[in-house]
């Protein structure tokens, strides 16, 4: 009976461990390029204050997409859970760096912001897996 729980477990790490990494990676480098870019154009136009909370949850949505979808090729199934336990780790990393920055208060958006990046990484994971390979 133990035995299978270790296989399972094993099962567990091999399936999302090392894929979630990678999509969390992905996802760093994606939010980190698209913020950037989005700093140029905001220090370039002069875009209103309210605007900005938006343009950035667009940016974190669009980098757990491509972290879910990256995570979801490398696992190669079961696209909707590890695309979602990918923007939800991203999620939580994004919290955990802001806590000293926002001084533990939380806002509004917060929850709308969970919610788009969960639905984004998910339809990047389905995406991900559904995604065929050429051969030659």
């Amino acid at each position: 009976m133990s035995n299978s729980r270790y296989g399972l477990e094993e099962g567990l790490k091999k399936l999302f461990l090392k894929p979630v990494l990678w999509g969390l990676a992905v996802s760093a480098a994606v939010c980190a390029l698209l913020l950037l870019l989005l700093s140029g154009i905001l220090t370039l136009r002069d875009v209103p204050l309210r605007f900005i909370d938006p343009i950035m949850i667009v940016a974190v949505s669009l980098s757990c997409f491509a972290g879910g979808c990256l995570s979801a090729r490398l696992a190669r199934e079961k696209g909707l859970w590890v695309g979602l336990t990918c923007s939800g780790a991203f999620f939580l990393l994004l919290l955990l760096c802001g806590l000293p920055l926002t001084a533990g208060q939380f806002t509004t958006l917060l929850p709308v912001k969970l919610f788009s990046m969960l639905l984004c990484g998910a339809a990047g994971g389905v995406l991900g897996v559904n995604l065929r390979t050429r051969r030659k």
